[in-house]
């Protein structure tokens, strides 16, 4: 009898470890399956946006810059937070420090660059109400540009201050280890020098803001 019920254990176990090798592996599959669509997404999605813009830009020197406040801002703002979303997607499924995330990511920084920048023109010359924040981040592990802790707390805040008013306040977010001359740039600009930073309607504050503190500098309730 032991000899018999030795012998069901080993087909048990043998059988259990054939069947966990079988879900591991379709599950492996579908990881990269999924992985690959999200990439692809989010090339498709970055060019179209950059197409987009580029149309934008060439329309407002066709017409020399006099239609640019019939542009609808609602619609190049939904495909930046569209980017915006498949990013954070990938960030989560390949991690934040893959080179192909890092490559796709710095795409997407300087679409928000030129996005900025589009913005500040229609806000200018057409008078739109919107206000604009710049967030400077870090996602780096013991950074010495700041606690990478406290850059997603400071992400979290400023996404309920986004689905508080919606396209009042309009977010654009940069990580200052992204290796680019345009950010470069804005942080010289702006004295970016640590993390979590934040510029508000051109005027910049260092470290962690809470909701009411921002809506004090967004409002002028403070």
């Amino acid at each position: 009898m032991v000899t018999v019920e030795r012998k069901i254990s080993k087909k048990k176990f043998f059988l259990i470890l054939v069947l966990t090798s079988i879900i591991f592996s379709i599950g492996v599959f579908i990881g990269s399956k999924f992985t690959s669509h999200v990439i692809i997404d989010i090339e498709q999605s970055q060019e179209a946006l950059k197409n987009q813009i580029s149309g934008i830009n060439l329309k407002n020197e066709i017409l020399k810059k006099t239609d640019i406040c019939s542009l609808s801002w609602d619609s190049i703002w939904k495909d930046k937070v569209e980017l915006g979303n498949l990013v954070e997607i990938l960030e989560k499924r390949l991690g934040k420090e893959d080179p192909k995330v890092i490559s796709l990511k710095t795409d997407y920084q300087l679409v928000q660059v030129r996005t900025w920048l589009l913005l500040k023109e229609i806000k200018e010359r057409c008078s739109i109400p919107t206000k604009i924040i710049l967030f400077f981040y870090t996602n780096k592990k013991d950074d010495l540009k700041g606690d990478h802790k406290l850059s997603e707390a400071q992400g979290v805040v400023l996404n309920a201050i986004y689905q508080k008013y919606g396209s009042d306040v309009s977010i654009f977010s940069f990580d200052i280890n992204i290796k680019n001359p345009a950010i470069e740039t804005l942080m010289y600009i702006y004295g970016i020098t640590n993390t979590p930073t934040l510029v508000i309607e051109d005027k910049t504050y260092i470290g962690f803001k809470s909701i009411p503190e921002i809506e004090g500098y967004l409002f002028g309730s403070k």
